[in-house]
């Protein structure tokens, strides 16, 4: 997701150069464009690729000149994607096969009731901030101006995002990565028209929060380390009871010198806010490098798939690896599988497969017990978490 929201800020860029007729802008939008599809598939080209046909259509200068943008944008990033998809077509094509089917099955049509269209509005409400609040601040102020290439671009890259998330996905806070570039061009569009009172107070949040974040950060490594705070330890001891960190001399000298450079930055910053877009980057910077620092190897442990990769591979017999089935796995849970256990799974939406193994993921006991009434028989299972980060896995053979 990182990687296409690097692909999705070139075709933005190169979408606003097109509108305003800069010359090249049509050659990074498709770089652009093509990246985004080499990097994440059919989400990135729902999101890039209707992007230079909006530029023309938000054009600003000569129409002849935008048009050939255009339609070299659209040819660069069809030529990049080809670049891979031929190649990989000549050399697999079952692979090639395997990879659409994956896509496809990761499009399925499923608007989104209240309660998912309440999830994605609470995920959203922190995920994206203070992005939100500026973006909508400076959509307020130019409201006579939408169509502006500055405005149309991002607005339109927004929705784009917003349409794909609804339509197409689960809440999940990975599946809102791309709203961050858009979003943060009309952020940034808003900041110098901030009052003096709205820049102060936006500088003290900043200060603030990322303050506060860091020591909580800083108290949930001592309460791993030490048990102290008793109540952040006990926290984390349900979550992961076999979890022990070990202390890093390494990690607390890095840390130490994390949190002297923010208290430097916070005693030289200008006041009145003048510096509040510094104070957010740089503190968001600081938290992340905190956060790796201190409790990387929890991160590890919370969301590598890696010791569950390698008990299947142990309890799954060799004559069975040809042929496995999975249901209710991800992106993230099909990769670690075939990256740590050299495992590629086949995608099963209700456990009709042909293959004498299936693999499930997050499935409830009544799946469960409905794959046992059809033959199937577990035979490993492999848990971990507790309370809403509770994951199991189960590994089930024909009988």
């Amino acid at each position: 997701m990182l990687a296409l929201m690097a692909a999705q800020a070139w075709a933005l860029a190169g979408a606003a150069g097109i509108a305003k007729g800069v010359r090249g802008s049509g050659v990074l939008c498709g770089l652009g464009a093509g990246a985004a599809i080499l990097a994440a598939g059919v989400d990135g080209a729902l999101l890039c690729m209707p992007l230079p046909l909006i530029a023309l259509l938000a054009r600003r200068s000569d129409g002849m000149s935008v048009g050939r943008q255009t339609w070299t944008a659209v040819g660069v990033s069809i030529l990049s994607a080809a670049a891979w998809l031929i190649p990989f077509a000549m050399r697999s094509p079952d692979a090639l096969q395997t990879w659409l089917a994956v896509e496809s099955a990761s499009f399925s049509l499923s608007p989104p009731d209240g309660t998912e269209v309440g999830d994605w509005l609470k995920l959203l409400a922190w995920f994206v901030w203070p992005l939100w609040p500026l973006a909508l601040w400076r959509l307020w102020r130019a409201r006579g101006r939408l169509f502006d290439p500055a405005i149309c671009i991002p607005l339109s890259g927004l929705a784009l995002g917003m349409l794909q998330l609804l339509l197409f996905s689960n809440p999940n806070p990975a599946r809102a990565i791309p709203l961050i570039a858009p979003l943060a061009l009309l952020a940034a569009q808003a900041m110098p028209a901030l009052k003096r009172g709205g820049a102060a107070a936006f500088d003290w949040f900043a200060l603030a929060t990322f303050s506060f974040f860091g020591l909580l950060l800083i108290c949930s490594w001592s309460a791993m380390i030490s048990g102290w705070p008793p109540g952040l330890a006990r926290h984390f001891r349900k979550l992961a009871p076999a979890f022990e960190l070990a202390p890093s001399i390494a990690a607390i000298v890095v840390a130490g010198v994390i949190c002297v450079c923010w208290l430097t930055y916070l005693a030289l910053r200008r006041a009145a806010g003048r510096d509040a877009a510094l104070t957010w980057a740089i503190g968001m910077t600081a938290m992340w490098c905190l956060a790796v620092t201190l409790l990387q190897p929890w991160f590890n442990y919370g969301k590598s798939y890696r010791t569950a990769a390698e008990s299947l591979s142990q309890a799954l017999p060799g004559e069975y690896r040809g042929c496995v089935a999975s249901l209710g796995l991800g992106p993230s849970q099909r990769s670690s599988m075939q990256y740590f256990a050299g495992l590629q799974t086949r995608i099963s939406v209700d456990g009709k497969t042909g293959c004498q193994a299936l693999l499930t993921y997050g499935q409830p006991d009544t799946t469960a017990r409905a794959l046992e009434k059809d033959g199937w028989k577990e035979t490993w299972e492999y848990r971990r978490g507790g309370g809403r980060q509770f994951e199991v896995f189960r590994l089930y053979r024909r009988n």
